[in-house]
C-alpha cells in the first residue's frame, strides 16, 4: 500500500482527492490548517494532522520523510475579489508555504511530488475575448500572471523543475488546475467560488439578491471536482513515465460565459430569479479557456461529467 502525504487535503479539492484515493487503496495522511477545510469530510481511515505550513514542526517532518508521493495542495485560495484585495499577503503566505515543502523534498531526496498549480499562470494578454486563445502548457514561457496567486504558483513552477534536476530520477508534475467544482466546494458570498456562490442565492432567493459581479461576458471552461480525481489518479498510476518534470493542465474543453452559468442555475432552481448585471464589464480576465490534449494523450482518458449535472448536485445539496 502507497503512502500518500497531502496538504490541504482537508480543502474541497484535498478532501475529494483524499477520499478518492483512499477507496483505490492508499494509505493516505492529510495535513491542513482547517482555514477552509473540514475533517469532517475525511473518511475515518485517514490519518489527519492540523499543521500550519508556514512554519513545519520536526514531528511533521517525519511524514514527509515516510511518504511515498507527496501531492502539494495547501495554498490560500479564494475569489477574484480576494486575491485583488489581499495581493501581498497571498503572495507571501503561499511563496513561503510552497518554499518550505520544497525544502523537505530536497532534505529527504523525495522522487515523486505533485504541486497544484493554476490556471492563473498564464499572462493575462492571452486571456482575450478577442484571441480566443486555447492556452498550452507551454504558453508560460514569457509570462508574467495579472494576480500575485497566479505569480507565486508559477515561481514555484520553476522552484519545482529547478529541483528535479538536482533529485536523481526525479518525478514532478505541476497541475494547472482549471475551473474546478463540485460538491462542498466554498459558498461564502465574500471570498467563495462562483458557481456555489451562485447556487447559494439562488436556493435563498431574494435574501442575497442574484447579481454578477461584472457584466458576465467572461468565458470560462470548468471541470468536476470527480473527473479531476480521476485524472489524478491516472497520473499517479504512470508516474513512472515522467521525465524529471511535467506540467498538465487539469480542465475540459466546453466553454461557457459567466451569464449562461446563472441562468442554467435560475433554472435548476426552478424559481422566478432576475438576473442583475453589473455596469462593470469584465474582470481583470475575459476569456481563460485551457487546452486538456496533453493530460487527454497522457493518461487516454477524458474528463466525463456533464456540467449541467454538476451544477444540480451543488444547488440541491445546499
Amino acid at each position: 500500500m502507497k503512502k500518500i502525504l497531502i496538504t490541504g487535503g482537508a480543502g474541497f479539492i484535498g478532501a475529494h482527492l483524499s477520499n478518492f484515493l483512499t477507496k483505490k487503496n492508499f494509505d493516505i495522511t492529510v495535513l491542513d490548517n482547517l482555514e477552509r477545510g473540514d475533517k469532517i469530510n475525511l473518511y475515518k481511515n485517514i490519518t489527519f494532522r492540523k499543521v500550519d505550513l508556514r512554519k513545519i514542526p520536526k514531528k511533521i517532518e517525519i511524514l514527509f520523510k515516510k511518504s511515498d508521493i507527496i501531492i502539494h495542495l495547501a495554498s490560500k485560495v479564494g475569489s477574484w475579489q480576494y486575491y485583488e484585495q489581499n495581493a501581498y499577503d497571498i503572495y507571501s503566505n503561499n511563496s513561503i508555504i510552497d518554499a518550505n515543502v520544497l525544502r523537505l523534498i530536497k532534505k529527504y531526496n523525495k522522487r515523486k511530488y505533485i504541486y497544484a498549480s493554476s490556471s492563473h499562470v498564464y499572462p493575462a494578454n492571452l486571456q482575450t475575448s478577442k484571441l480566443k486563445k486555447i492556452l498550452k502548457e507551454s504558453d508560460t514561457k514569457e509570462s508574467f500572471p495579472i494576480l500575485s496567486y497566479g505569480l507565486a504558483k508559477l515561481v514555484s513552477e520553476k522552484q519545482i523543475h529547478f529541483l528535479s534536476e538536482d533529485i536523481k530520477n526525479a518525478k514532478f508534475i505541476a497541475l494547472r488546475l482549471v475551473g474546478i467544482y463540485g460538491l462542498n466546494q466554498n459558498s461564502n458570498l465574500n471570498n467563495g467560488s462562483l458557481i456555489p456562490v451562485l447556487c447559494k442565492k439562488a436556493k435563498f432567493y431574494p435574501k442575497y439578491g442574484y447579481k454578477l459581479l461584472t457584466d458576465g461576458n467572461e468565458v470560462r471552461s470548468y471541470c468536476h471536482i470527480d473527473d479531476t480525481c480521476e485524472y489524478i489518479y491516472k497520473i499517479i498510476k504512470k508516474i513512472e513515465k515522467i521525465n524529471k518534470f511535467e506540467v498538465f493542465n487539469i480542465c475540459s474543453n466546453q466553454k461557457i460565459k459567466i451569464r449562461e452559468i446563472a441562468k442554467k442555475i435560475i433554472k435548476v432552481s426552478d424559481k422566478k430569479i432576475k438576473l442583475k448585471l453589473s455596469t462593470k464589464k469584465t474582470s481583470g480576465i475575459d476569456y481563460q479557456v485551457c487546452s486538456n490534449k496533453k493530460i487527454i494523450k497522457f493518461v487516454n482518458w477524458k474528463d466525463k461529467k456533464k456540467f449541467d449535472q454538476g451544477l444540480e448536485e451543488i444547488y440541491n445539496k445546499l
